[in-house]
C-alpha cells in the first residue's frame, strides 16, 4: 500500500533489459521515474498505463528503438520533461511515426533534442536526427501497402489454383460430375428422362469389394435395369477419365 504512494522512483544503472509487466502497476501518484542507463529495448504495451500523474521521465542511454502510442501514450500525455536521448532509434513508420508527431506538437521540455535523438536504422536515416524523419512518407505508402497485400494474395491464390488443377484436376472433375448428376436426378421427372440414360446406376467400388458387387448387385440387373461397371463396360481405346465422365453422364444414379 505504501508503494502506491510513491512519487519518485530511481532505477538508474541496474542492468534492466525489461520492465516486468506489473512492476509499475498501481503507481498512480508517481511523478518522476528514472530508468537512465539500463538495457531497455522492447517494453510491454501496458507497462506504463497506471502512470497518469507522471511529470518527469528519464529513459536516456538505453537500447530503445521504438516509441509507439500503445506503450508511451499514457506516460507522455502529461509530461513536463522527457529525457530519451542517446537511444538507437529505428526511424521507420512502424517504430517512430507517432513519436515524431508527438515531438513536433508537445509542450514538454525535451533536453538534448534534436541533436541527441539520432536514428540508428534504417540505413537511409543512419546517424541522422529523428527530426529528419518524414511522416508524410508513411501516409504515401498506405495505399501501396494495401495494393501490395492484395496483389500478393491474388498471386498466391492463382498459383494455388493452378497447382490444384494441374495435380488434382481429374479428381475435381470426377466429384463435379457426381454432384451434377445427383442434382439433376433429384430435380428431373423420371417419366421425362426415361430414355435419356443408358444406365440406371454407375457403380463405384474398391477392388476388395468386387466379389460382393458381382455376388449381390449384378444379379439385380435385367432387361430394364442396367449398371455400369468400369471393369466390364469400359470401351477400349478411351482414357479412364473420359470413360468416367462420359458414362457418369449417361447414368441416372452414382
Amino acid at each position: 500500500q505504501d508503494a502506491r504512494k510513491l512519487s519518485f522512483l530511481d532505477l538508474d544503472y541496474n542492468g534492466l533489459d525489461e520492465i516486468p509487466l506489473n512492476a509499475l502497476r498501481g503507481l498512480s501518484e508517481l511523478r518522476e521515474l528514472s530508468l537512465h542507463g539500463n538495457l531497455l529495448d522492447q517494453l510491454h504495451a501496458s507497462v506504463f498505463d497506471d502512470l497518469q500523474s507522471l511529470k518527469y521521465l528519464y529513459l536516456q542511454k538505453n537500447l530503445i528503438t521504438s516509441v509507439q502510442h500503445v506503450t508511451f501514450g499514457v506516460p507522455l500525455s502529461n509530461l513536463t520533461e522527457l529525457y530519451m536521448d542517446h537511444n538507437p532509434f529505428d526511424c521507420t513508420c512502424e517504430s517512430i511515426l507517432w513519436f515524431s508527431e508527438w515531438l513536433n506538437s508537445t509542450n514538454a521540455s525535451i533536453p538534448g533534442f534534436p541533436q541527441s535523438y539520432i536514428c540508428n536504422t534504417p540505413n537511409a536515416y543512419f546517424n541522422r536526427s529523428v527530426m529528419d524523419f518524414d511522416p508524410l512518407s508513411c501516409k504515401d505508402m498506405t495505399p501501396f501497402k494495401a495494393l501490395y497485400i492484395l496483389s500478393s494474395t491474388a498471386v498466391l491464390m492463382l498459383l494455388f489454383t493452378a497447382f490444384l488443377v494441374h495435380f488434382q484436376g481429374w479428381r475435381i472433375q470426377f466429384f463435379w460430375n457426381i454432384m451434377v448428376n445427383r442434382m439433376l436426378a433429384s430435380l428431373e421427372d423420371e417419366s421425362i428422362t426415361e430414355g435419356r440414360y443408358a444406365y440406371n446406376a454407375y457403380i463405384i467400388h474398391s477392388a476388395q469389394d468386387r466379389p460382393w458387387v458381382e455376388r449381390s448387385l449384378l444379379p439385380l440387373e435385367d432387361e430394364k435395369f442396367h449398371f455400369f461397371l468400369e471393369d466390364r463396360d469400359a470401351i477400349p481405346g478411351f482414357s479412364q477419365l473420359d470413360t468416367i465422365v462420359e458414362n457418369m453422364g449417361q447414368s441416372r444414379k452414382i
